[in-house]
């Protein structure tokens, strides 16, 4: 009877002793769990710090991104803004330039239309010629003649120049014309004051020899110089008056007048020769710098255009590189955005997974309470079936048998035996139970751990690729960051040399129009000078025409009273069909009258003055050449108004 009751008490020590290691066992692990859960957390928070370095890390290169893409929009801007000033004050130089071309081309037509430039150079070239064949003896070889001063140039530098050489030309050739005049007509007025002395001291033959003897001297001086007048105005296009054909008598007198010119002449004219050499050296000279100026200008102008063909260049490139940049900013703000949110949902998991471990803790630690108040129980209650307060199963095998002499005592015992092993039976189905239990218990405690186990290592491995996949984007966002800031650098060297080289250029323009108005004022200078030098070429034309046609006139009043003692000096009005003076047509209403005093045939206009004459002094009518002989006191009459060109 002992032996089942042992059999039966060892059982239910050994699961009570399982129950305790499977208890121990789950404690253990349950601290281990813990320890890994409070590792797990110090990650979890060492990885948040992580995250938020690297948030802001992202935030300081957005920020140094966003002050790159401002800057560079604003140097952009700033380069486009310079462009449109540059391409403005281009436009201007362009318009100014077209400006001055339609001067010119309106200047080259003037001078189309009123070819007063073009005779300067066919005078210079038959006064040079004059000049040459004059000084043949003199001169082993004769100055060359100057190139034609007009020629048909297309730039505005050239056409200055030929209108400042063409109004030095008119200048060094009009003044002497004016001196010569000038001293031509003192002569006349000399040679009139000595005409009417003789008139008054001789008789009217004698008048007449001694007005031709005197009157050769300052003729043959009019007759040579008108000779020259009418070689230059036959060259130039602006002369309108035929040559009166010459006489032998005019030629011999040339003759002997370029025989007889004395030696101060030439040499005048050689320093005229000389003065006009030097004063055409020194405009070569000057046409040389201003052409030395204009190809810098050229040169300046072209640098321009090859910096503004550079600027837009650099402009295209900034723009791609702006465009690239804004790429390279949109896919960063794209990742820092997936970036952003990865980590908002790993933290979102994170939070999830940390509350639901504290809740599973938390529910592990009130199950482990209860657990250890079942125990506790469990144990007490196994102690008093198991009979710790009873004798122990050696006690038992060891104690001496006695049993009772009596049958009741026997039964009694019997009894009692039964009652102690019906309640170590309950004790141990009980403790199996609960045992069984326990182990249910431990096992689920066991597979819950796993899976908290499992859990716990899936997280920690898409935690550490998120750690991982975050410093790769860490590293990468640094690189980018490197490579920004290089370029950045290279950006702002490139900045510098284009803000040199906009400094450079600035001061170039400004170069180019100080030299453009220095241009301005000469050309306006010499546009001034122009219309001053036409002005006196037209005053010196007419003084020109006026000397040609009282040269001719002269000359043929010469020729006439040296030929009135060889014919009939009178003329039958038959004979005569216009008048003498005007070259006027007679008709009905036009009468024909013969002056008192050469007995010319004049109309009534031309014989407007009245003579003394006789020992009564009657009135006769005479013409204007014999009232200037005949009437010493009042002016020639080619003092006021040129004298009418004959045929």
């Amino acid at each position: 009877m002992e032996s089942p009751e042992n059999e039966s008490t060892h059982p239910s020590k050994d699961s009570v002793a399982d129950d305790n290691e499977e208890i121990k066992r789950g404690s253990s692990e349950q601290t281990r769990l813990t320890g890994e859960l409070k590792r797990l957390q110090s990650d979890l928070d060492e990885a948040r710090v992580q995250a938020t370095l690297a948030r802001l890390d992202l935030e300081e290169e957005k920020r140094k991104f966003q002050d790159e893409v401002a800057s560079l929009q604003q140097l952009v801007t700033e380069t486009v803004e310079e462009s449109s000033r540059y391409e403005s004050e281009l436009k201007d130089l362009r318009r100014a330039n077209e400006r001055l071309e339609a001067e010119v081309t309106e200047l080259r037509g003037q001078s189309h239309e009123a070819p007063l430039l073009a005779a300067p150079g066919a005078m210079i070239s038959t006064l040079a010629r004059r000049v040459a064949s004059q000084l043949g003896a003199d001169s082993a070889a004769p100055a060359p003649p100057p190139a034609p001063i007009i020629a048909t140039a297309d730039n505005l530098e050239e056409s200055m120049r030929k209108a400042k050489e063409d109004a030095e030309v008119l200048r060094s050739l009009v003044i002497p014309l004016e001196e010569e005049i000038n001293a031509l007509k003192e002569k006349l007025r000399a040679n009139d004051q000595l005409l009417r002395k003789y008139q008054e001291e001789g008789s009217h033959a004698e008048s007449l020899d001694t007005t031709s003897s005197i009157l050769e001297s300052p003729a043959l001086d009019s007759a040579s110089i008108s000779g020259q007048e009418l070689h230059i105005k036959g060259s130039s296009t602006t002369s309108s008056q035929p040559r009166v054909p010459t006489s032998p008598l005019q030629n011999s007198a040339e003759g002997k007048l370029l025989d007889a010119s004395p030696e101060p002449s030439k040499a005048s004219e050689c320093d005229m020769c000389l003065n006009y050499e030097t004063q055409l050296v020194s405009e070569q000279r000057r046409v040389a710098e201003l052409s030395k100026q204009l190809g810098l200008l050229e040169r300046c102008r072209d640098d321009l255009q090859k910096e503004m063909a550079n600027r837009k260049d650099m402009e295209q490139k900034w723009n791609e590189n702006k465009e690239e940049h804004k790429a390279q900013v949109s896919e960063l703000l794209q990742r820092v955005t997936s970036s952003e949110a990865a980590l908002k949902e790993v933290r979102s998991t994170f939070g999830q997974m940390s509350t639901s471990l504290t809740r599973e803790l938390d529910r592990l630690r009130v199950q482990r309470e209860q657990s250890q108040r079942d125990l506790d129980s469990i144990q007490l209650e196994n102690e008093k079936l198991v009979g710790r307060y009873n004798a122990h199963s050696q006690e038992l095998q060891d104690a001496f048998i006695d049993l009772p002499d009596k049958v009741e005592e026997l039964q009694e015992m019997v009894l009692k035996c039964r009652e102690d092993l019906i309640a170590a039976r309950v004790g141990q189905e009980r403790a199996e139970a609960v045992a069984a239990t326990q182990r249910e218990e431990a096992q689920l405690y066991l597979s819950q751990s796993e899976a908290d186990q499992q859990q716990r290592q899936q997280l920690e491995n898409s935690l550490a690729a998120e750690i991982n996949v975050l410093k790769t984007q860490l590293n990468k966002e640094e690189m980018l960051r490197k490579e920004k800031q290089k370029r950045i650098q290279i950006m702002e060297q490139a900045e510098v040399n284009m803000r040199s080289e906009m400094d450079d250029l600035k001061s170039q323009l400004d170069n180019i129009k100080h030299a453009k108005k220095i241009l301005e004022d000469d050309v306006n200078e010499l546009r001034s000078r122009v219309t001053s030098l036409q002005t006196e070429l037209d005053n010196g034309e007419t003084v020109q025409k006026d000397f040609v046609l009282l040269s001719q006139s002269l000359q043929q009043e010469l020729e006439r009273i040296r030929s009135a003692d060889t014919q009939v000096r009178w003329e039958h009005l038959e004979d005569v069909d216009e008048c003498h003076g005007c070259r006027s047509p007679f008709t009905t209403n036009r009468q024909k009258n013969h002056c008192r005093h050469c007995i010319r045939v004049f109309c009534a206009n031309c014989l407007s003055h009245t003579v003394m004459s006789g020992p009564n002094h009657r009135p006769s009518k005479v013409c204007d050449v014999c009232h200037t002989l005949l009437d010493r006191d009042t002016a020639p009459y080619f003092s006021t108004d040129p004298p009418h060109a004959n045929d």
